[in-house]
């Protein structure tokens, strides 16, 4: 097995684990992208970076991403890595605590909708 395939199967397994999905984040891209191009998503982002790049825990990384796409306005992709954010091992109040953290860059009107999608997506358990 080459070291890409070995990055590949390895980025398949995280994301299957982190999302459901072996293609994790990527599923649902627009059709008519080429496989390749998936495939190497899958093997950078899944294999390489979250996998192969380990001196960060992978729920730090998790973590880092959810507070990221906040700053940036990115809900959608905030909303998909909430659920990779419980599968890793993050706790609600860990995620809570990252998107007030970063309302200090990413301003209050960015963090207060962050943290109403936060709350439709992890609700308090009863």
């Amino acid at each position: 097995m080459t070291q890409y395939s070995q990055l590949y199967q390895q980025g398949r397994d995280l994301a299957t684990q982190l999302f459901g999905d072996p293609d994790g984040d990527l599923t649902g891209m627009p059709d008519g992208l080429d496989d390749d191009y998936k495939k190497e998503m899958v093997s950078w982002v899944f294999g390489y970076l979250l996998t192969e790049r380990s001196l960060v825990p992978l729920k730090t990384k998790v973590l880092s991403i959810v507070a990221m796409s906040a700053v940036y306005g990115q809900y959608d992709m905030m909303r998909r890595w909430l659920i990779a954010a419980k599968n890793s091992g993050n706790t609600r109040v860990e995620v809570q605590e990252a998107i007030i953290t970063m309302s200090m860059y990413g301003g209050w009107p960015r963090a207060r909708e962050a943290l109403t999608i936060f709350a439709e997506s992890w609700p308090l358990e009863s």
